[in-house]
């Protein structure tokens, strides 16, 4: 399923919001935040692109 800009950058605010200081998001290889939100900070992991919300 695709989503428009606005809707993905929409639903990451979304899984900043809900996401505990310090929590990891995991998203697969074709689902990178790059240009998309600089609020998470990306962390190397095999297989998957993880961003980890700051404390």
């Amino acid at each position: 399923i695709y989503f428009e800009e606005s809707s993905r950058k929409k639903t990451i605010s979304y899984f900043y919001d809900i996401l505990k200081p310090g929590g990891y998001l995991f998203v697969g290889h074709s689902e990178s935040l790059h240009k998309l939100s600089r609020a998470f900070k990306p962390v190397l992991f095999p297989g998957a692109f993880t961003y980890k919300k700051e404390v």
